[in-house]
């Protein structure tokens, strides 16, 4: 592959990398929501309910968890792409 044409895929990837890496999610919702319903009684006796709860809790901690790790590692990226674009000039 040529320079010129490995240098623009870079660079046309940049972007993405910056809306990544610019990504803010707060998971304070989810927590209050956890806490406030963790050791709640009369919704611990609605088995069904309290368990739904707990999926919403749980998956909703996964994904915010996930966007953390992307927004870090597209910052990593980044800083590897602008690495490689100096190796290029």
């Amino acid at each position: 592959m040529e320079k010129q044409q490995l240098k623009t895929l870079i660079l046309d990837a940049q972007p993405e990398l910056e809306i990544l890496s610019k990504l803010n999610i707060s998971t304070e919702a989810l927590s209050k929501l956890y806490h406030a319903t963790n050791k709640d009684e009369e919704l611990q006796n609605d088995v069904v309910l309290a368990g739904f709860i707990k999926e919403v809790t749980k998956r909703g901690g996964f994904a915010g968890k996930n966007v953390a790790g992307a927004v870090t590692a597209s910052k990593n990226a980044l800083t590897y792409a602008n690495e490689a674009l100096a190796r290029l000039k």
